[in-house]
């Protein structure tokens, strides 16, 4: 349950949404994510030692929105549009 929950949460789905999915109550679900034992380890790794995205996503079965979500955490959004490959348009840069 730990990783389906992790996962959801990771791509954005709602706690709300997450506990319907699940089964569960709310109540539950704020407290399976706040426990850092979910934390996913092995694909962190996988990435810190230079494997793709494509790569990493295969071989843990994961969807790729997840691991650009791990993999961007915390990072602004010009640092995001440069990892994705995304062209900056002029509305995007007020410098």
């Amino acid at each position: 349950m730990d990783f389906k929950l992790y996962k959801m949460y990771r791509l954005g789905i709602p706690q709300e949404r997450i506990a319907m999915r699940l089964g569960e109550t709310r109540e539950r679900i704020i407290n399976h994510l706040a426990d850092p034992a979910i934390l996913p380890d092995r694909p962190n790794s996988d990435l810190e030692k230079g494997f793709t995205i494509s790569q990493v996503s295969e071989k843990h079965g994961w969807p790729e929105p997840l691991f650009w979500a791990l993999k961007l955490k915390e990072k602004d959004d010009m640092v995001k549009y440069y990892k994705l490959h995304w062209g900056i348009r002029t509305w995007d840069d007020w410098k």
